[in-house]
């Protein structure tokens, strides 16, 4: 009897039971990541957040990469810090919006920026670095 069923092709109500459920599944998950960007803490985020490191990255890695591995996989976030460390280590981001009136979406900094920001910007890391640059040869002048 089990083998006479086993040969019987399915039925098409049943491959549309299944189609419809996977559609429902992929939908369901599309709202759950939803809902969990705009801030809702859900089952599915907490168990995240429980999810450690592998035995081996934990013996290989320093505290400092063991700090950002944990970062990005325990978070969905796609811009600022997280979005920085995770484009860093690799990971397949979604592309950036494209050029809009000269600007340009940083996803590092999360906002449009513009030449006169980008080059504003610079200026004021080149003068960061030079200001450490002279206390750190003032210091060791005076030791």
């Amino acid at each position: 009897a089990t083998a006479e069923r086993n040969l019987r092709p399915f039925s098409p109500e049943l491959i549309e039971q299944v189609r419809a459920a996977r559609q429902n599944k992929i939908a369901n998950k599309t709202k759950e990541r939803e809902r969990e960007r705009r801030g809702e803490i859900l089952r599915v985020t907490r168990k995240r957040w429980r999810k450690g490191l592998t035995p081996h990255l934990l013996s290989t890695l320093s505290e400092k990469q063991k700090r950002e591995e944990l970062i990005v996989q325990r978070s969905i976030a796609e811009v600022g810090y997280v979005g920085l460390l995770k484009k860093r280590k690799g990971w397949k981001l979604k592309e950036p919006k494209p050029n809009v009136e000269g600007k340009y979406w940083s996803v590092e900094d999360a906002e449009w920026i513009g030449k006169e920001e980008r080059e504003a910007a610079k200026k004021a890391l080149l003068a960061i670095q030079e200001e450490n640059e002279r206390r750190r040869e003032s210091s060791s002048v005076g030791d």
